[in-house]
């Protein structure tokens, strides 16, 4: 089992001038230790000035992070909102997610939205 984390910020401005992403690392690192799961800062990926109204799977990072989960890993949103803003995508991705075995946390929804939470609909 590997952890990863997802964080994203829309625009490039935000990756030069704000802290957001360098935050959302913390939240995703601070959320991993606080049940016990261990992740590695290199396995969080950084999704810089990519609006989240593309698909996830049409992002770099998004796609490169597709490409790597594999069946008993976890993955960790510091807000679902971080990984879509399409309900359609985040429903697609979560299922396939899902039926892939990986467990997704979203920190803002209180934890795993594969279990009983938002994955439980799909």
């Amino acid at each position: 089992m590997t952890v990863f984390g997802y964080v994203r910020v829309s625009t490039v401005q935000q990756v030069k001038e704000g802290d957001s992403l360098e935050s959302q690392v913390k939240q995703v690192l601070s959320y991993s230790l606080s049940r016990g799961l261990e992740l590695n800062e290199n396995d969080v990926f950084i999704e810089k000035g990519v609006s989240g109204g593309s698909e996830f799977n049409s992002r770099p990072e998004g796609f490169r992070l597709l490409s790597v989960l594999k069946s008993g890993d976890v993955l960790i949103f510091p807000k679902l909102d971080r990984g879509f803003r399409n309900t359609r995508d985040a429903l697609n991705t979560l299922h396939l997610l899902k039926e892939k075995g990986v467990t997704v946390h979203s920190i803002d929804l209180g934890g795993d939205v594969t279990g009983n939470g938002v994955g439980a609909i799909i």
